[in-house]
């Protein structure tokens, strides 16, 4: 599913990035008991945990990251909300949704140029 996730809903994409980053956390950190409202703090996160959560969102889902994120977002539930927040926040600046997370109206979508 990964980038297709951001096409959902608002509630619906936040519900899957909240799964996604549960999912990828308790891979990387050899548990299965990852709470969306703890601290990520409190599971230990180090360094290289983070950098590659934020490799795999980058990659895997399209959306830049910036390395403070887990300090600014500090758990899974604020970080999903936040990552939902910039799935739209992108696609409205590429017009494939106009601001507030609907359509344009005439069903068209603008193609980002390629380098």
């Amino acid at each position: 599913m990964n980038a297709r996730m951001l096409t959902l809903a608002p509630e619906q994409r936040e519900a899957a990035l909240r799964e996604w980053l549960v999912h990828r956390l308790a891979r990387y950190l050899g548990r299965l008991d990852i709470d969306p409202l703890v601290p990520l703090a409190e599971y230990g996160i180090d360094s290289l945990v983070a950098l590659n959560l934020y490799g795999d969102v980058e990659e895997e889902l399209g959306l830049p990251v910036d390395v403070t994120v887990v300090l600014d977002y500090p758990t899974v539930a604020a970080l999903a909300e936040h990552l939902s927040q910039q799935a739209d926040d992108s696609r409205a600046q590429s017009g494939t949704i106009a601001p507030g997370g609907t359509p344009p109206r005439d069903g068209r979508t603008s193609e980002r140029s390629r380098p």
